[in-house]
């Protein structure tokens, strides 16, 4: 079994950095499986910075979506330890953003820092959570904003983490776009479902790219290799992790 994303979790980031950066929201965590993990994010509310692709509260089925249109969103690889971001600036990200201080404070940091609504941000932020993926967050084609492990596996596998980086996001993007609907639901129809979708996107149109991920991350998926390396400690471990290795200091 290999990993892939998992349960959306974090507290203020989702309804608010994604909305300010991209219209749209959401977050998730790393797991052990061959799809991302079921469950809701605690909070997901429209912004007038853009619309969402739908309301959590409306239903809209459980099945996957349609993903005939689908084309993987350009890969951007990610760069190690560009110093641009000290201890202090990870740690206020994350307690602005991952760890639940609220809405309102990620929302406050995200506008301070990440160029966005005419302001230019600061070299962290905008490493942190660039409008186009690279930084410590991804983001799949709906907006939804996920740790960027695929960056982390490129950069922590120096031989084979290039190739599966991009079939990592490729088939995550694909089943994130069918299934974004259905692991954000809070519906009780569709409650527990997110894994079961992620499962029948593989034969709704996301066959090949899961295919072609379980080859080229096979070493990175194995035990003891950089995806556990990425993914390790749950969540916050996660970002703060990935957040040192691109936007950090080398060896910090």
């Amino acid at each position: 079994m290999k990993p892939s994303p998992a349960t959306p979790t974090l507290a203020g980031w989702p309804a608010l950095l994604g909305a300010l950066l991209l219209g749209c929201t959401t977050q998730t965590s790393p797991d052990t499986s061959n799809k991302p993990d079921s469950g809701a994010p605690v909070s997901d509310a429209a912004s007038d910075e853009g619309p969402i692709d739908a309301p959590v509260d409306v239903f809209i089925g459980c099945d996957p979506a349609s993903v005939a249109a689908f084309q993987p969103p350009a890969y951007v690889p990610a760069v190690a330890h560009q110093d641009v971001c000290s201890s202090s600036d990870v740690a206020e990200f994350l307690a602005s953003c991952v760890t639940g201080l609220g809405n309102q404070t990620c929302a406050e940091w995200a506008q301070a820092n990440v160029a966005s609504n005419g302001g230019a941000g600061t070299p962290c932020g905008n490493c942190l959570a660039p409008r186009e993926n690279g930084g410590a967050v991804w983001y799949d084609p709906l907006g939804q904003d996920w740790p960027n492990y695929a960056g982390c596996i490129e950069l922590t596998d120096p031989v084979h983490g290039k190739a599966c980086a991009r079939a990592y996001a490729n088939a995550n993007a694909c089943k994130t776009t069918a299934c974004d609907h259905v692991c954000r639901s809070t519906t009780a129809e569709c409650s527990g479902t997110c894994n079961d979708c992620y499962d029948d996107s593989l034969e709704a149109g996301c066959g090949p790219y899961d295919t072609a991920e379980q080859a080229a991350c096979a070493t990175d998926f194995a035990d003891g290799g950089a995806f556990q390396t990425c993914g390790a400690g749950g969540v916050t471990d996660s970002f703060a992790r990935i957040a040192v290795l691109i936007c950090g200091v080398g060896g910090g």
